[in-house]
């Protein structure tokens, strides 16, 4: 397939990202259970949607923004991270998840690592002053462009925009709506909380064939990941796994 890669466009970043300004909540606000911080444990926390509403609306109280390098160590604080996990029907009925590996990165604890939850960090920019959750949305939109390519033959000017229709459809289920990953079972865990938001495209591959257009999704080399594939369950296991994928299909 000829590589057409269709992309929108992305907030221009600074050269070193430990200098970039990010947001992180203090710890207190993931107390759901009354005993936030147990060592050496990982949860997933299914909240309903009235739930979910009410912890983004105090997310606010809670919110700090500060240079990366601030956060990084800091037991303080979790650093949010809008968790999007792309799945597809395979062939036999299976569900597939699209993977990759990182190369070489800013978060140099994850490098090597499979994972399936595509994301990163929140971004001062994303947070325009509406709301944690539309900031968490903004995050998400932008990391999935600068993280992804759409390979397109023939290449058509829809095909990144019925893309978008998909995932912003997901979203509006809620962001999280998957759960919220705690863990504190390693350093990268306990600096962060994952919000995952389960993505199916079976509508969107569907749509791209009716309108014969090839599509194949790739990683984007500005972050340094390679594109695995779809996997399944088990073959993602049976690789080299980074915890939060781990955790996430060990749990299902």
């Amino acid at each position: 397939m000829q590589a057409n890669y269709i992309r929108s466009a992305i907030t221009p970043r600074v050269k070193n990202k430990y200098d970039e300004k990010i947001i992180a909540y203090c710890k207190k606000v993931f107390d759901f259970s009354g005993n936030p911080e147990m060592d050496d444990t990982s949860v997933i926390i299914n909240l309903n949607e009235e739930s979910r509403r009410v912890h983004f609306d105090v997310l606010d109280d809670y919110l700090c923004t500060a240079p990366r390098f601030v956060f990084k160590g800091n037991p303080d604080f979790r650093q949010p991270i809008v968790y999007t996990i792309f799945t597809r029907t395979g062939n036999e009925g299976q569900t597939l998840y699209l993977t990759y590996d990182r190369n070489s990165g800013s978060e140099e604890r994850l490098n090597h690592l499979y994972s399936v939850g595509w994301g990163g960090h929140v971004d001062k920019v994303d947070d325009q002053h509406d709301g944690q959750y539309n900031t968490l949305y903004r995050s998400a939109l932008r990391e999935i462009d600068e993280e992804l390519n759409i390979v397109a033959d023939p290449r058509h000017p829809l095909v990144r925009y019925h893309f978008n229709q998909v995932v912003r459809e997901h979203f509006k289920s809620g962001i999280g709506k998957d759960g919220i990953l705690l863990d504190n079972t390693n350093t990268v865990g306990r600096e962060h909380v994952a919000y995952i938001t389960v993505v199916n495209l079976d509508s969107w591959f569907k749509l791209m064939d009716e309108k014969k257009i090839e599509v194949s999704l790739e990683a984007s080399d500005m972050d340094n990941l390679i594109t695995v594939g779809w996997l399944t369950k088990e073959e993602v296991l049976s690789g080299d796994p980074e915890n939060w994928t781990k955790i996430y299909l060990k749990n299902l």
